[in-house]
């Protein structure tokens, strides 16, 4: 299935703005490709207190952070320093976490897995939000 006519355009964007290349841009389109249906996704709900619908939701592709991830970004980038998630019961921090590892973790979730990044209450604003990949 091709991508939406949103993700093409800022795709294109990010081209035209000299910010990726042209092999870049095709990469970052065919992972769009890929990631229809079952693909996985890095999510990001925040709750209202009281709330069961999210008043945000984000749905980034999976492929596309790995993307980032490959073109010299990096996973801790993306999280405080010292930025610490707990997998299988064991609590690893996300500066030491290589890309490959946290491919190889989402790989194992399987069709209907999620792996939680953060779950946070912000007691100022009454919001709980939620990480996740799925």
């Amino acid at each position: 299935m091709a991508p939406g006519k949103e993700e093409m355009i800022k795709v294109l964007r990010l081209l035209e703005e000299k910010k990726i290349t042209a092999d870049e841009a095709a990469r970052l389109i065919d992972a769009l490709k890929d990631d229809k249906g079952t693909a996985k996704h890095l999510r990001v709900r925040v709750f209202s207190e009281g709330k069961t619908e999210p008043r945000v939701r984000v749905d980034i592709p999976w492929s596309v952070v790995t993307t980032f991830v490959r073109f010299g970004g990096s996973v801790h980038s993306m999280f405080p320093q010292d930025f610490k998630i707990n997998v299988k019961d064991r609590e690893i921090n996300i500066g030491e976490l290589k890309v490959d590892e946290l491919e190889k973790m989402v790989s194992e979730l399987g069709a209907a897995g999620k792996l939680t990044i953060a779950e946070v209450w912000d007691d100022d604003r009454r919001e709980k939000v939620e990480v996740y990949i799925e």
